[in-house]
């Protein structure tokens, strides 16, 4: 496979096929905790599978699954449930991500980091994106591929896309984008266009408005085969300084 990047937005001791089953049942536990535990205010479902002494990593939340049930608590309390549907779900090891479109407080797609222990749910990150209809690609912020290809290819995906958020958006290695980005590349982004000569001219953009965007530090990486989610840290300046957690999906 030519490994190039076309699309912004294991287990220790046991076999393969075991850690292939391991994988899938954090999967579905996470998504139905998601839907059927916090959305659908299932609370038997989060005190199964959410650890009492649960880390969130949203401001918002309240500690431990205390916090988690005081939520649900909240949602319930709004006149209508909050549409919410998976577009993306990919696992390694012991996380889970899930891409959501949302409507809270007005549509929006949501990334939700979720890590798990024997599987239960210990740990979680999320983070929300308006959503905008008239985009800079004329795609869609969700749309695209969602089935998981070339689980073989896992590892060298992980490995390609790191290597592309350290060199170009934490580096800023401009001159290797070529190496990293197919021609055709797909943005999913809203304000920037498709293809990497796109993508060129919106960092151009960014520049002569002297706006300065870098990453700092990539926190957590989850790879299965052509789908590859990074969570960094990073950093924008305008005027002042602003810092924020950013999820970035990206196919390969």
């Amino acid at each position: 496979m030519n490994h190039a990047l076309k699309t912004l937005f294991s287990a220790t001791g046991i076999s393969l096929m075991a850690a292939a089953a391991v994988v899938a049942d954090t999967r579905t536990i996470a998504v139905e905790n998601i839907h059927n535990g916090i959305i659908a205010g299932d609370r038997s479902l989060i005190e199964t599978h959410v650890v009492e002494n649960i880390i969130p990593h949203n401001p918002s939340a309240g500690p431990g699954r205390d916090g988690v049930l005081a939520y649900v608590d909240f949602l319930t309390t709004l006149d209508a449930p909050v549409p919410s549907n998976v577009v993306r779900v990919l696992a390694e090891g012991d996380l889970v991500v899930i891409q959501r479109k949302v409507d809270f407080v007005g549509p929006k797609v949501s990334f939700d980091l979720l890590r798990f222990e024997d599987g239960q749910l210990v740990e979680y990150w999320d983070a929300m994106q308006l959503w905008v209809d008239d985009t800079a690609s004329g795609r869609s912020m969700t749309d695209g591929p969602t089935d998981i290809t070339d689980l073989a290819e896992t590892e060298a995906n992980k490995a390609l896309v790191t290597n592309f958020v350290t060199d170009v958006l934490m580096q800023g290695k401009l001159e290797t984008l070529e190496t990293y980005l197919a021609p055709e590349y797909m943005q999913h982004t809203p304000f920037v266009p498709d293809t990497l000569d796109g993508l060129k001219g919106f960092i151009s953009y960014i520049g002569e408005q002297n706006i300065e965007f870098y990453y700092s530090e990539i926190h957590n990486v989850v790879a299965e085969g052509d789908f590859v989610f990074v969570q960094s840290e990073a950093s924008m300046m305008v005027i002042q300084l602003h810092f924020m957690i950013c999820g970035v999906l990206i196919t390969v």
